[in-house]
């Protein structure tokens, strides 16, 4: 079945063995690779940084550098990737590619901000192609956006069936049909924003009207917002202190920007 396949794309049948003769000739020749040991330090430009992951991209390889922020880890002869990254908490993540004859690296971390920057702007999750790629799904359009905008978070703050209990109507917004609760309490917005519109509501608690949003507050839970959770601080739970109000959020001043994940391999 692979001849005639190869056969049908104009290649002779003499010539499709040497072509796997060679392929299984060449992965060999990549396994009997020796395996080495590259070592390395990770500080802040002055000080060593102990504890952080020293990882390859990808892979379940990786060490972590000592009290003097030095580390050594193996290149593994069937190694995929040649990208090496670093992670500490409280870091920008570090990453390099390392050539066939690197013997030592040098990573130099920077330090996250210390304070969140309440005049952040969010970036807008919505494809655009005729921006800067500047927004999220011009990138992640095919899958992460795709699945972001047909969930419960993309739809949170223009929920039908939300909005009717917020403002006491119908689900099409029109007849008065109680309970609601601007009807319960016509001269309060309620802290309701908190969860179903957090990027607007992480300014201001509890002075959000759910029915005045604009830009990307009325998207909802977006794709930056969940990125610039630094950390989760759960206080006493009453219907007072919800949702955002939970979360310590780092936005990084203007011109510079900071993405918070899962992974600790992702090259800032």
């Amino acid at each position: 079945m692979i001849s005639r396949k190869i056969c049908a794309a104009g290649i002779s049948i003499m010539q499709a063995r040497y072509i796997i003769i060679f392929c299984l000739f060449y992965q060999s020749l990549l396994l009997s690779q020796p395996e080495r040991v590259l070592t390395g330090t990770v500080t802040d430009g002055v000080n060593p940084v102990p504890g952080a992951i020293i990882r390859w991209q990808t892979s379940e390889n990786f060490v972590l550098s000592d009290n003097e922020g030095s580390f050594e880890i193996l290149i593994k002869n069937n190694q995929v990737s040649n990208l090496l990254t670093v992670w500490k908490e409280g870091f920008f993540n570090g990453g390099m590619e390392v050539k066939a004859d690197t013997k030592s690296v040098e990573f130099v971390l920077s330090y996250l901000p210390e304070k969140d920057n309440p005049d952040y702007v969010w970036v807008d999750p919505v494809p655009n192609p005729n921006d800067d790629i500047k927004n999220c799904g011009d990138c992640h359009a095919s899958i992460i956006y795709d699945q972001w905008s047909k969930n419960g978070h993309a739809g949170s703050a223009n929920n039908k069936l939300f909005l009717s209990i917020y403002n006491g109507t119908d689900i099409e917004g029109k007849a008065v049909v109680q309970p609601g609760y601007k009807l319960d309490y016509p001269y309060s917005n309620g802290n309701c924003s908190n969860c179903h519109a957090p990027t607007a509501a992480v300014n201001n608690y509890f002075g959000v009207d759910m029915n005045n949003l604009d830009g990307v507050n009325k998207l909802g839970v977006s794709c930056d917002f969940c990125h610039k959770i630094k950390d989760i601080k759960l206080k006493e739970n009453t219907s007072a202190v919800t949702g955002v109000m939970h979360m310590e959020l780092l936005r990084p001043p203007e011109d510079h920007q900071i993405f918070f994940g899962p992974y600790t391999d992702v090259p800032d």
